[in-house]
């Protein structure tokens, strides 16, 4: 993507490590890092920053956060991102793309995880985006515990 996108941007990433065993689907966070590039990265104008968090929370819960130093959002955009999906209404954006991305990771989550997990955006226009993504651990995905895996 940096290639294509004439290298405009940094990645940094945060160590995952302490938090290998926790299970994440194939292609999850994928959406969501492009969506920066291709929302928030590519014509900014100005070098860009994507960030990868990795936050624990209370009871086996972990934050994972994706902000990138992009153009960001109105209120109304994000919004419209999960009330399109809501009725049914998946909108071409201004350069014909379907977005239906996020829409997509976030029911995977709430699937995958169970209740308490999953995906929140918050964005400021000009300053840019945050996605944020909560999951479980294993060892607490419908209710089993380490004992009965």
């Amino acid at each position: 993507q940096q290639t294509r996108y004439g290298n405009c941007f940094d990645v940094i990433t945060g160590d995952f490590a302490p938090y290998a065993d926790y299970l994440l689907p194939k292609l999850l966070l994928q959406p969501i890092v492009e969506n920066a590039i291709y929302h928030g990265m590519a014509a900014l104008g100005r070098r860009g920053e994507i960030r990868i968090r990795f936050e624990p929370l209370e009871d086996g819960m972990l934050d994972i956060l994706i902000e990138d130093s992009g153009r960001g959002m109105t209120r109304e955009q994000v919004e419209r991102i999960f009330s399109d999906a809501e009725k049914n209404a998946v909108k071409n954006d201004e350069r014909g793309m379907v977005s239906i991305g996020l829409q997509n990771v976030r029911q995977r989550i709430k699937q995958f995880y169970g209740p308490g997990c999953s995906l929140y955006v918050r964005s400021r226009e000009g300053i840019g985006t945050t996605v944020e993504v909560i999951i479980r651990d294993k060892q607490k995905i419908n209710g089993a515990s380490a004992q009965e895996e």
